[in-house]
């Protein structure tokens, strides 16, 4: 992997770990919500975990070998 790829690598990886960090906090208090706000914040993480896949499968694709 070239350097240009493994830095791409890295930065997809941190907005992973962004997107997990925030997603955490909507996760976490999910229990004190009303129930429309409990589906709205089902959709936020369902949204989130979609946005993961998707840059982990960038990430999957940069670190395969040529």
């Amino acid at each position: 992997m070239d350097e240009d790829a493994k830095e791409l690598v890295v930065q997809l990886c941190t907005m992973i770990g962004m997107i997990m960090e925030d997603t955490s906090v909507v996760a976490l208090t999910v229990s004190g919500l009303h129930d429309d706000q409990r589906r709205c914040a089902a959709a936020d993480i369902q949204n989130a975990a979609a946005r993961i896949n998707a840059l982990a499968g960038a990430v999957t694709t940069l670190s395969a070998p040529l």
